[in-house]
């Protein structure tokens, strides 16, 4: 388990993933009103987009935008310079949202922010192409954190996140 791990009030950035299975799980609001949770608006589009069979999320466009600090739109100069100092990252998959996520984490500089994604593991390895693996936290850490215990999916439970960073340090993935 990671020894440093997001406090409340700390940035998360947050891609769709995690935002339908918070909604799902009814944490969504909790999560939101402990941690300074940002975002990019592909990855707020992507999360709105119901899907062909099932339900997409509870919350209305507006109630999703106002749970975010900052909901960040990536110019073509940001995704250029990110493209520049992350070139072997674009043969990686990783999705529209999960690009421009990580557009806007290398957009921030040094700051201390934390990584929140889903059962990717394409933007997981773009993380550790970035040197920023260890910055990466999963759903059921964050839950925890604010005092929920309900059980989490396997790809969002802190087991498989252990497991997974582990493979990809490794280079097993």
């Amino acid at each position: 388990m990671q020894s440093n791990v997001p406090k409340n009030g700390d940035i998360i950035l947050i891609d769709a993933n995690v935002i339908i299975e918070a909604d799902k799980l009814k944490t969504w609001k909790a999560i939101a009103g402990a941690y300074n949770l940002h975002t990019v608006e592909t990855v707020i589009k992507e999360a709105l987009r119901k899907p062909v069979q099932g339900q997409g999320i509870s919350m209305t466009e507006a109630n999703l935008r106002c749970s975010f600090s900052a909901i960040h739109s990536i110019s073509e100069e940001e995704s250029a310079d990110w493209i520049l100092n992350y070139p072997e990252l674009l043969d990686s998959a990783i999705d529209d949202g999960e690009r421009d996520l990580l557009t806007y984490f290398h957009c921030c500089g040094d700051k201390k922010i934390w990584f929140l994604c889903g059962p990717d593991v394409g933007a997981m390895k773009g993380l550790h192409g970035m040197g920023l693996l260890d910055q990466l936290v999963s759903l059921e850490l964050l839950q925890k954190s604010c005092g929920i215990k309900n059980k989490i999916k396997n790809h969002f439970n802190q087991k498989w996140h252990d497991s997974t960073v582990y493979e990809i340090k490794s280079n097993l993935r």
